[in-house]
């Protein structure tokens, strides 16, 4: 989440998705990985991680938090509408349901017929008080209703919430929300994942250093007959989010996601000249770099020699190549967006035969890597039970499968030599 919703005028959160996918799922996705044998890259944003800290630390509060712990009868008019509204933003089908008094609450705001306004005369100080502690109940991760006895006492509640009851859920996210630094911290003490940052803040690393850029992907867009270089800004989101990731984990990273996966020359010599080894985008990206088209078909590549392979680019005098990996968009997309409509352990399947067939296909020499990148929080809430039975199954089936061997990008860099690449597109 970059870059920080902080409002720049009140320096308070405009919005509460950072603290609340941090207590389902950065905070879930790091116990999924405790879990299981599973090695992977984590990408942690230093805006989002400062955040973190900003609300584990108390010093930052949005709207829906300072709402959601306000004592129900001190509510105001304005304040009541907002909770009878913004209290329902959430997957209805995965997260309200398996709530009943959630799904009642629903059903009676009734939102297509209602209106907040007309809502106002059912909604009394029961049934706001239960949606106050509803709403933030359903954003805690299913394992927490397991293992933290506040959370599996309230769900286990149900309804007929108390003013203590709430205090008792908000004081418990605090907690949960100071985990997640540690909890990644370990896991990459122990070599179980390869922790990677992103630049500091997000307009794409300023606008990919040089304005003119835009006219290499975009030829028709006009120019704005302005531009300067944005190189020492660009370089300063780079080393600020090295020394942001060293301070907190002990060591700078050795990799980066470059926002959006935006990549152009000049920001790659600028990564290089940081002292980081590699970066990764999008298989479009290496085609129009290489001039040539993998052949995408359905499942098929005609060329996997192209993608399934990392690739090093020539920086400049005095510094060593930067190696670059390149994301299977299908692979990825079907994570993000398709496999939330079947059943777990059937999609965990799908996607683990098809990396399989990549290495039926392949001609010899080097294995292929194939690298699956997509967002850590989105795609879950649209998963049933929060996407743990389609990961679970990923995770055990991948780690046992003799044909398959999951690594983090440097580790499998290591093992693999790069193939020289001329220019990045």
């Amino acid at each position: 989440h970059q870059p920080s919703y902080s409002d720049p005028e009140t320096g308070l959160p405009a919005m509460p998705w950072a603290r609340l996918h941090a207590i389902k799922d950065y905070w879930g996705m790091a116990r999924l990985i405790e879990r299981s044998d599973m090695r992977l890259t984590v990408n942690l944003v230093p805006s989002l991680l400062d955040q973190v800290e900003a609300y584990a630390e108390g010093r930052i509060q949005d709207r829906h938090q300072i709402l959601g712990r306000k004592r129900t009868v001190d509510l105001d008019e304005s304040e009541r509408l907002f909770v009878i509204d913004a209290f329902f933003w959430l997957n209805a089908d995965t997260m309200v349901k398996p709530l009943p008094r959630y799904a009642e609450l629903f059903a009676l705001r009734d939102s297509s017929r209602r209106s907040a306004r007309e809502c106002l005369r059912l909604f009394r100080e029961r049934e706001l008080r239960d949606l106050q502690v509803l709403f933030e109940l359903a954003w805690f991760h299913p394992f927490l209703r397991e293992e933290d006895h506040v959370i599996r006492a309230l769900w286990k509640k149900g309804s007929g919430f108390s003013e203590d009851d709430k205090d008792a859920l908000y004081d418990r996210e605090r907690e949960v929300l100071s985990q997640i630094i540690p909890m990644h911290k370990g896991l990459a003490q122990d070599g179980r994942i390869e922790l990677i940052t992103s630049p500091y803040y997000h307009p794409i690393l300023p606008l990919l250093v040089d304005f003119r850029s835009l006219g290499e992907a975009m030829p028709s867009a006009a120019l704005p007959s302005n531009w300067r270089s944005l190189a020492d800004d660009a370089r300063t989101h780079i080393e600020r989010a090295i020394e942001s990731h060293a301070a907190r984990f002990g060591s700078p990273p050795r990799g980066m996601w470059p926002s959006e996966g935006s990549v152009s020359q000049k920001a790659a010599e600028l990564v290089a000249e940081t002292g980081l080894e590699w970066i990764a985008s999008d298989e479009q990206v290496l085609e129009k770099s290489l001039g040539v088209s993998i052949g995408r078909s359905g499942k098929d590549l005609a060329r996997p020699d192209i993608l399934y392979r990392p690739y090093e680019l020539p920086v400049g005098d005095g510094h060593r190549g930067l190696r670059l990996v390149f994301r299977d968009k299908t692979l990825s997309d079907l994570i993000g967006f398709q496999y939330r409509s079947w059943q777990g352990r059937a999609a965990a399947e799908d996607l683990l035969a098809r990396v399989s067939a990549v290495g039926r296909s392949w001609g010899g020499g080097e294995p292929p890597m194939v690298n699956i990148i997509l967002d850590g929080e989105n795609a879950w809430e649209f998963y049933e039970n929060q996407g743990i039975e389609f990961l679970e199954t990923l995770y055990s089936r991948a780690t046992s499968d003799a044909s398959i061997r999951p690594g983090t990008v440097s580790e499998i860099l290591s093992q693999i030599p790069a193939k020289p690449m001329g220019r990045l597109f």
